[in-house]
């Protein structure tokens, strides 16, 4: 019989080397030299190559496969000026990292909830070296990033089949409304793979199907502080409010744990990738709630993840009890050391703000109020250093890959009008926002000089997430407001 899951989707990628549709990316370090580890004196390319399709939602354990030919590759439109990332790091020493042994059966038969207190240290940790992408480097970010940015295939298409079960698509089965979607992109080798991450939570820009109701209980479970009970008015996902600003902690952790289909959707998708890539080192990526899944899953699986906007993913980790490895503790960015949140200053989202009662994600029903990240973040400062206003629109992922993720990317800009000292004599268009030139007194670069990714560091969140929020277990003392 097939489980009893919800939706999700995945399309996995590549091993037929072709000039088109492909990405180059750099390493920062590699394990030790063998003859399937890649260079870090080259990029490696990343080719889209075979769709797979989970379902958990409408239709149950649904697994569907498709494979993609260079015809296909030639019709899918990921982007006619692809970057191709050329820069590498030098060698250095192997990032090393901790693995829990076992740790997806615990995950998937719910130890890693009933015994949460006590699961690290029933866990086997196992130190091992990895290969992380170069996340200085901007070229690398960009196509990190287009990797998270389409769909490539629709189910209509005649060419899916079922390795695993008589099922069969229908009108009622939707591409576009329920589950999450991963793209897979591997190296020629398949030495590396790329996961890359798609939620369907669209809602709130406005096209998010006909699962908006879905979408917005697991975004609500995720990045809410308790349920999403933010006034009187609201209808909360669950039933753990006690009165204005009281919350029963282990009620909304148990309620993130049960109701949410996103992290088990999740967990099955990263089983079924190492099941078809046994021998392959995984990275994932994604935007916005795949990036937080991403973060999540690369702390539970100790692999590496890069996500885009995402909103703050330390929360819902935390609420989840998400093992660490000896030594690590939530909020301190060495939870997981190669994960990484990309994000911008004038994403509200990602940035934690868009939940006045006025804002575009409340007057859409969505309480994201989280704004700490897992690991460690890479922020650009689109509001200090480009004096962009905070917008909503800012937060898709192509207008962080037309804007932003880019070696040239402030558009319109002329830098011409300078001084040959680097001083600005008269500015046009947006101003240079990155720290970390040779000319540190100057709003003007030198032409020499390349653009500089920020420093990847722990979030400042000293205050932490939900700050007039109290959580505990019991409020009869109080005689909480129901």
């Amino acid at each position: 019989m097939p489980s009893n899951k919800n939706l999700v989707f995945l399309s996995l990628a590549a091993s037929l080397v072709i000039p088109i549709n492909c990405f180059q990316i750099p390493f920062l370090s590699h394990p030790q030299p063998s003859s399937s580890s890649p260079s870090s004196s080259s990029a490696s390319v990343f080719q889209l190559q075979q769709a797979v399709h989970i379902t958990t939602y409408k239709t149950r354990r649904l697994h569907l496969r498709r494979t993609f030919n260079e015809t296909d590759r030639e019709t899918i439109d990921i982007r006619s000026n692809i970057p191709r990332a050329t820069a590498t790091r030098a060698d250095g020493s192997p990032i090393e990292h901790y693995y829990p042994s076992s740790h997806s059966v615990k995950v998937r038969h719910g130890k890693i909830w009933t015994h949460h207190s006590t699961l690290n240290h029933h866990l086997n940790w196992s130190e091992f070296d990895t290969v992380l992408p170069d996340v200085t480097d901007i070229e690398t970010l960009a196509s990190l990033a287009m990797m998270t940015n389409n769909a490539y295939t629709l189910p209509g298409d005649d060419r899916w089949y079922d390795p695993g079960g008589a099922w069969n698509l229908s009108d009622s089965f939707g591409w576009d409304e329920d589950g999450l979607r991963g793209h897979i992109f591997a190296t020629p080798d398949n030495s590396t793979i790329v996961v890359a991450i798609k939620g369907t939570s669209a809602g709130l820009l406005g096209n998010g199907g006909s699962t908006g109701v879905n979408d917005k209980l697991n975004d609500n479970l995720f990045f809410s502080c308790c349920c999403a009970r933010v006034s009187w008015s609201w209808s909360p996902v669950c039933d753990c409010y006690e009165g204005p600003n009281k919350c029963r902690e282990s009620c909304v952790e148990s309620a993130l744990m049960n109701k949410s289909v996103y992290f088990h959707a999740a967990v099955d998708l990263y089983d079924d990738i190492v099941r078809m890539y046994p021998h392959s080192q995984i990275w994932l990526a994604g935007h916005s709630l795949g990036a937080a899944l991403a973060g999540i899953l690369g702390v539970t699986f100790g692999v590496p993840a890069v996500g885009f906007e995402a909103p703050g993913d330390l929360l819902p980790a935390q609420r989840l009890h998400l093992p660490l490895p000896p030594g690590a503790n939530f909020g301190n960015g060495q939870e997981m050391s190669h994960v990484f949140q990309v994000f911008h200053t004038a994403d509200p989202i990602a940035m934690g703000t868009c939940n006045g009662a006025l804002s575009s994600c409340s007057v859409a029903g969505y309480a994201l109020e989280t704004r700490c990240h897992l690991g460690k973040s890479i922020i650009f400062d689109t509001v200090g250093k480009l004096k962009w206003a905070q917008d909503i629109r800012t937060h898709p992922i192509q207008t962080v890959i037309d804007k932003v993720l880019r070696p040239d990317w402030i558009p319109g800009s002329n830098f011409s009008e300078c001084h040959e000292g680097g001083k600005q004599v008269k500015e046009k268009g947006l101003r240079w926002p990155w720290t970390g030139r040779k000319n540190k007194g100057s709003d003007c670069p030198n032409e020499n000089d390349e653009p500089i990714v920020p420093i990847a560091e722990p979030q400042d969140c000293e205050e932490g997430d939900c700050p007039l929020w109290e959580f505990r277990d019991s409020w009869d003392d109080d005689g909480g407001d129901h």
